[in-house]
């Protein structure tokens, strides 16, 4: 176990207060502080206590630093990269490749020459890149593509002719159409499009008009710093996503995707393909950009944490990497997991006890803990600790009949060989039913289960969860659209502004235009009033009575006691 001594990225984008404030340099700093980086990248990796570079170290005793079955599913080399990441000016839109697309487009560009340093060069590495933010000060992002009435909506209620080859190819090809459009555009039709819609963006925005209002602000202050970029429009068909400290999101493989003020904790699989859609002076490479995007429209969800070993873990869907947040106290915590950790103290002092003695993380410090080693802490301090999610210990078999089950019953059993990432949005969602149906429990809990899939996909995670209903299982659903669920739905309690205004049967009509799915005009019919009333508001929109419903189906049946309700609901 090494305390380790770790590069500060200064990009122009970063922050001059946040890092420097936890390395305890002097703030604001001279310079940005853009990204503190703690793992073995080749690029600038982190310095144990002892001297070494920890790619060294890992590449000297990978058994030890990294375990076998660590190096049997990625290598000798530490498959995460944990950050600080804190940002004053937005990032570049991006997005990331699979690993069989990352593999093909590398192995494309090494045959063909290109040097890794060429700024045309698009894949740097065999490698995907899915990642996780969890927001230590509020975070503002773009994050996926809204829903797809709503983009219309947002582009249409601008009344811009320069829109409209935009609004037509949304409407008749939808996101794979109107993307490409955009990027595709000369430089002077750019300029002129992106300077119209940020004029008339920020007209809403200076009458307060709630309706969009983040989304136009944001429009009109990419249009400054980006002039005459095409990220400008594309962002108003992008979720607008509002991080609260303590809160998580997950970004798998072609989720496009901007981080646009605001600061956390950050761990990605360690790779650098990076390929830009916008909000960028860099190289954009439009074909392999198509190629990789996922034009899946919808929500995002906000991860929140779950209880475990060490802490408050955020779970996501990939073996790369693993986060918990831990705050210790002076009693000795347990902090031992099968893979390598990368521990950093943000807050207090920790101290970090092994077989091999002590080191002591103030705050801003962080160690490198191989993998397996048995290590306690105590503070008080707040820690954040990556790592590995590969298991203890080889399935047994009754833990692999519980998961081939889980499988077949959310009908995903013939990808069980596949990688998570992956998958489409609607299949990732049904894998982590799965995950909670291994565990066979008798009450399922799913809050905003239709968040971010498709409406084929909702369809299929109606029918998974009407089956499982048939199965003795109790469902307790959070959602603000109920969509295809109202057929599994057996008691709804709907909250409207903070009240609780019916608990009961699910009554037709009640929802109002959340009961059904947004329709989709014809081009030809795409006037402000139509997409008005097909307009389903977005989350991060001021709405005037934003409504939700707790949704539950009970094997039981039993009777709703007199005045129950829910204890918490997200509206």
């Amino acid at each position: 176990m090494w305390l380790m001594t770790n590069a500060v990225r200064h990009y122009p984008w970063g922050s001059r207060t946040v890092i420097p404030e936890l390395l305890g340099d002097p703030s604001p700093a001279d310079q940005p502080y853009a990204e503190l980086w703690m793992g073995a990248h080749p690029g600038q990796p982190s310095v144990l206590s002892d001297g070494r570079p920890l790619d060294v170290a890992i590449a000297a005793e990978p058994d030890r630093m990294l375990s076998e079955p660590v190096r049997q599913r990625f290598g000798d080399r530490l498959p995460f990269l944990m950050k600080v990441l804190a940002a004053d000016l937005p990032l570049s839109l991006q997005a990331h490749p699979t690993t069989a697309q990352a593999e093909v487009g590398f192995a494309a560009e090494e045959a063909a020459g290109v040097p890794l340093d060429d700024p045309t060069r698009t894949f740097k590495d065999p490698y995907h890149k899915p990642e996780i933010l969890l927001a230590i000060t509020p975070v503002e992002a773009l994050c996926g593509f809204r829903p797809l009435a709503e983009s219309l909506h947002c582009l249409a209620k601008l009344q811009l002719a320069e829109l409209m080859p935009t609004i037509a190819a949304l409407a008749n090809g939808g996101l794979r159409a109107a993307i490409p459009q955009l990027l595709a555009l000369s430089e002077r039709r750019r300029a002129s499009l992106v300077t119209a819609v940020a004029e008339k963006a920020a007209t809403f925005v200076a009458a307060h008009d709630p309706e969009f209002i983040n989304t136009y602000r944001w429009a009109a202050s990419l249009a400054q710093t980006y002039p005459g970029d095409p990220g400008v429009v594309i962002s108003l068909m992008c979720n607008h996503l509002t991080l609260d400290p303590g809160e998580a999101v997950f970004l798998p493989a072609g989720n496009l995707h901007a981080y646009l003020s605001g600061a956390g904790v950050e761990v990605m699989a360690s790779s650098d393909n990076v390929l830009r859609g916008g909000l960028t002076s860099k190289h954009v490479d439009l074909a392999a950009l198509i190629e990789v995007l996922d034009f899946t429209d919808g929500r995002v969800p906000v991860i929140h944490p779950v209880l475990g070993p060490g802490g408050l873990r955020y779970p996501t869907p990939v073996r790369d990497f693993d986060l918990t947040r831990a705050q210790v106290d002076v009693e000795p915590g347990l902090l031992t997991t099968p893979g390598p950790q990368v521990v950093l103290c943000t807050e207090g002092s920790a101290v970090l006890e092994g077989p091999d003695g002590e080191v002591v993380l103030h705050r801003g410090g962080s160690a490198f803990v191989p993998a397996g080693q048995p290590v306690t802490a105590r503070g008080p301090a707040v820690l954040y600790r990556a790592t590995t999610a590969i298991p203890w210990v080889p399935a047994r078999r009754a833990d692999a009949d519980a998961v081939s089950g889980a499988l077949e019953a959310v009908d995903m059993a013939e990808h069980a060989s596949e990688d998570v990432t992956e998958l489409s949005g609607g299949q990732q969602r049904r894998v982590l039913i799965a995950r909670a149906l291994a565990a066979e429990p008798d009450l399922l809990v799913l809050d905003e289960p239709l968040a971010g899939v498709d409406a084929a996909s909702a369809r299929g995670l109606a029918r998974t969860l009407a089956a499982l209903a048939g199965r003795d299982v109790t469902l307790l659903v959070v959602t603000h659209e109920i969509g295809p669920l109202a057929d599994v739905v057996d008691r709804a309690v709907v909250l409207r502004e903070g009240r609780v205004v019916h608990d009961g049967p699910l009554v037709p009509g009640l929802l109002g235009s959340c009961d059904s799915a947004p329709v989709v005009p014809d081009v030809a019919d795409v006037t402000q009033e139509h997409l008005r009333h097909h307009h389903v508001h977005h989350a991060d929109e001021a709405t005037p009575a934003d409504s939700g419903w707790v949704a539950h189906h009970d094997t039981r049946r039993a009777p709703a006691s007199a005045g129950s309700h829910p204890e918490t609901h997200r509206a």
